[in-house]
């Protein structure tokens, strides 16, 4: 493959020699160029038509190098925007990992809620519990009394709910 490829560009670069060699006369033909303002007239000394044909080769060249440079740097400063805002999204999953971490480490007994939380349910909505009589707390209540315990501890955790965070 590598053979095949090497033929190729050996290939094509004589074809672009064949056409500069055939074609010398054009290129060494001398030709002047001018410019006529409304104001003043510029004009240049003669010059062959090959140095012009490079010359205004080259400048595309630069014009399509400078106009990708500034996508690329528009494209540079969003990326750079987009990595600092993932990087505080990953510092915030961190924070509320160690924090709920810390609400599982911490056992929870029946004596840390407060006694109006308890009385909170009506009717049907109570269950009893194993020992004495005592009310076991439902899913949705646990959640709430871990709000509660964690705001008595300055721990913002409003916007979580048990389970949601693995």
């Amino acid at each position: 493959m590598k053979k095949i490829r090497y033929t190729l560009w050996v290939a094509a670069i004589l074809m672009i020699g064949l056409v500069f060699i055939q074609n010398q006369a054009l290129y060494s033909t001398q030709q002047s160029l001018s410019l006529n303002l409304l104001l003043f007239d510029i004009a240049l000394p003669p010059l062959p038509n090959g140095a012009i044909l490079l010359f205004f080769f080259l400048s595309g060249i630069l014009l399509a190098a400078g106009s990708n440079l500034a996508g690329r740097f528009k494209t540079r400063s969003a990326l750079k925007r987009c990595n600092a805002t993932g990087d505080g999204y990953i510092e915030k999953i961190g924070a509320l990992k160690t924090q709920l971490e810390q609400m599982k480490s911490r056992s929870i007994s029946k004596t840390a809620f407060k006694p109006s939380f308890r009385e909170q349910a009506e009717g049907g909505d109570h269950v009893q519990g194993p020992r004495n009589g005592a009310r076991s707390l439902r899913p949705k209540e646990a959640r709430h009394a871990l709000k509660c315990l964690s705001v008595d501890e300055h721990i913002n955790c409003d916007d979580i709910t048990v389970g949601e965070i693995t």
